[in-house]
């Protein structure tokens, strides 16, 4: 009995640290990915029973004891890397989140919860979402709004999301709990379709924020949103549509833009693509923007907010993992310079440990550090 209970920990003790691995070593495939984000935004609650299995080695003799012991000890002390590196950003941000935004950055936000980190307890509810057409530009393939209401609150600020989804794909209803949990705080959020590639091209999504925010504000009264308070949201792809539409449409109602593992430099994005990554890179932009440079070159530069952005671009706030392989996180952090040369009001949030699609586990340690900082971005631009 002994020896099959020995047998059993080491193949857990193994498996963890596979796991584990993904913590330190990238591997660049779909399935590699998924297990990089289970490694790090989940595996500090693996780490806890690693660690009590650990421990039942004090009562163990043997070879396969020892080495079970040994691999779950350092998959657990690996496994907790991302808290350890969380905490180190979430001392210093509130900082770096009043030095570019001001005072109130650092007022009323969220902060590290235990509780949610370690038993993801606390995630909001997904109450009422409310559906509404706010274009039709061709007759069968209507373009909605997914509303979430601002709780206990009239002339709310509204946040705009874009989805990502390599502009060929996603949803307007995804990441629903951080909308719901934007709601529970007092701001409307407007979920917004948009265009889709490769039938629909840049800049046929710019246009569709146009028309979504003509039709929030002309709507603004009857849901209860503050029509000259917005802020843009996106996400991947999501976020070069938030960055060059802030950029593009130029309307003072836009109070800030949030980007979060987007692209913002086409040409950029262009010379690092290749048919070969794991997103065909590629074919999206060419997809996208209607071909190579030479072919579609106003495309590439009014989809780029870095080629656009003046000293005029509104508060903006990036998020990015640096261990991310479908968008590089140099695009981040060489916007964050542009803007920085330009005298925009911005901070860039670079997270150690994190990969694409981060927030996605909503109580893990980017979503906590995520939460911090848009919370406070939102009271510093679009608050009372």
């Amino acid at each position: 009995m002994v020896t099959i209970w020995v047998r059993l920990r080491l193949m857990v003790a193994i498996l963890c640290a596979l796991l584990a691995l993904h913590v330190v070593v990238l591997i660049d495939t779909r399935l590699n990915w998924q297990f990089t984000l289970l490694a790090t935004e989940y595996g500090h609650r693996i780490a806890i029973p690693a660690l009590v299995l650990a421990c039942t080695g004090t009562f163990l003799r043997g070879r396969d004891a020892h080495a079970g012991t040994a691999l779950l000890f350092g998959s657990a002390l690996v496994l907790l890397i991302p808290v350890w590196q969380m905490g180190n950003i979430t001392r210093r941000l509130p900082a770096e989140m009043q030095a570019a935004f001001g005072e109130r950055a650092t007022r009323g936000v969220h902060r590290m919860s235990l509780t949610s980190l370690w038993l993801g307890l606390g995630k909001p509810a997904v109450k009422r979402i409310e559906e509404f057409v706010y274009a039709k530009p061709e007759k069968n393939d209507p373009l909605r709004i997914h509303f979430f209401r601002a709780e206990q609150r009239v002339a709310a600020p509204c946040i705009i999301v874009i989805h990502g989804g390599g502009w060929e794909n996603g949803s307007a209803t995804e990441f629903s709990n951080w909308s719901a949990s934007w709601a529970s705080q007092g701001y409307a959020v407007a979920c917004v379709e948009y265009r889709l590639a490769p039938r629909h091209q840049w800049p046929a999504p710019r246009e569709d924020m146009r028309q979504a925010l003509a039709w929030l504000k002309a709507h603004a009264d009857e849901l209860d949103i503050d029509a000259t308070r917005f802020v843009l949201l996106g996400r991947s792809a999501g976020g070069q549509i938030a960055s060059a539409s802030a950029v593009d449409l130029r309307d003072p109602a836009i109070r800030g833009c949030i980007a979060i593992y987007a692209p913002h430099d086409m040409m950029f994005a262009r010379r690092f693509a290749f048919e070969s990554d794991v997103l065909n890179s590629l074919r999206l932009l060419r997809n996208y923007l209607g071909g190579d440079p030479e072919e579609a070159a106003e495309n590439y530069r009014g989809a780029s907010a870095f080629s656009t952005a003046d000293s005029h671009l509104c508060p903006t706030l990036l998020l990015h993992g640096t261990r991310d392989t479908f968008v590089w996180n140099m695009q981040s952090r060489r916007f964050a310079q542009r803007l920085g040369k330009l005298g925009v009001a911005h901070q860039l949030i670079e997270l150690p440990w994190a990969v694409h699609g981060f927030d996605w586990p909503y109580d893990g340690p980017s979503g906590q550090i995520t939460r911090e900082a848009i919370d406070g971005f939102l009271h510093a631009v679009a608050a009372d």
